[in-house]
């Protein structure tokens, strides 16, 4: 795996082994590292043809309202526009429950518009990576 992003509150990994890009995500991120990270690795997505996208939440602080905003009405509508559809998401999610439900409920609302994404909570990581690969159903 190569880091191909590091501010210290997150880290952007590429994995060409599972043809995927990895963000790992620590404490409480500002707004402007928030969409500066996720701007960086949907362009490089974009640019790499990369679908798969592994989500380590597990040390991140709750989202704002307005990240969780921004996330689903402006980043996740150009991700379908750029990369289409058969995308895979897979999330460790944080210790914070009501984060991952959250999240959750919010991702099946835009899912339900786009039936050719998955997103996924996992447990542990070779359950996201066996998703990620196709391994799980």
């Amino acid at each position: 795996m190569q880091i191909i992003f590091e501010q210290p509150l997150v880290k952007i990994f590429h994995d060409e082994d599972r043809e995927s890009i990895r963000f790992v995500w620590k404490g409480k991120i500002p707004m402007d590292i928030y969409q500066e990270a996720l701007n960086f690795g949907l362009d490089y997505m974009i640019q790499h043809d990369i679908k798969r996208i592994f989500v380590d939440q597990r040390e991140i602080q709750p989202l704002t309202d307005a990240q969780q905003k921004w996330l689903y009405k402006v980043w996740f509508p150009v991700l379908f526009e750029r990369l289409g559809e058969n995308i895979r998401m897979a999330i460790l999610p944080s210790a914070v429950t009501f984060r991952a439900i959250s999240s959750k409920s919010i991702a099946k609302k835009l899912i339900d518009k786009h039936h050719k994404m998955k997103i996924e909570y996992h447990p542990t990581e070779k359950l996201a990576n066996d998703f990620l690969l196709g391994k799980l159903t």
